[in-house]
């Protein structure tokens, strides 16, 4: 995807790395934007996310995740 926009919604952490910048929404407004890293290392409510992810692919829960 180089040269170009693409825009990807996207909810598992693995595909969202992969972004060059990441926009994280909340009630439908951007609440933070930054890398991956950046987020990560910056963002509660982006690691509350990635965390809610980890422990239903762990259950092997399919249902919708609520925070």
């Amino acid at each position: 995807m180089k040269g170009r926009t693409t825009i990807v919604i996207a909810h598992r952490p693995g595909t969202i790395a992969l972004a060059d910048t990441v926009i994280l929404l909340d009630g439908g407004r951007a609440i933070a934007v930054g890398t991956h890293e950046g987020l990560l290392a910056n963002n509660e409510r982006y690691r509350q996310v990635l965390a809610a992810w980890e422990v239903r692919e762990s259950d092997g829960d399919d249902d919708e995740v609520t925070l």
